[in-house]
């Protein structure tokens, strides 16, 4: 029985690990696609936009007790009149949307 040479397994080899490697490449391409078009931020990249990069810089608030969190939005609240009442009340939704999935 021939032996097989050790030139063809390790192009064998080869070519396996570059098939492996395209098509994690071309899955993880796809999945960061369908998070861009659902406007989704990929995770561990640079945010898309400016109002992105705003709420990143707000980890001291993801450090807060819920508690603490709760009582400096209800005195934002009870600062804020009526009309903005509603305004402050979703930005702060979405704030904590941020870090409190």
């Amino acid at each position: 029985m021939p032996a097989f040479p050790t030139d063809w397994l390790l192009l064998a080899a080869l070519v396996l690990v570059l098939a492996v490697s395209a098509i994690g490449t071309s899955l993880l391409w796809s999945r960061g696609r369908a998070r861009r078009r659902a406007g989704l931020p990929s995770p561990g990249s640079y945010p898309g936009s400016r109002q992105q990069a705003v709420d990143l810089n707000l980890s001291w608030w993801r450090n807060l007790p819920t508690g603490q969190q709760a009582a400096i939005d209800a005195v934002a609240l009870a600062e804020a009149g009526a009309e903005d009442a509603a305004r402050l009340t979703a930005e702060r939704a979405r704030i904590n949307a941020l870090y409190r999935p």
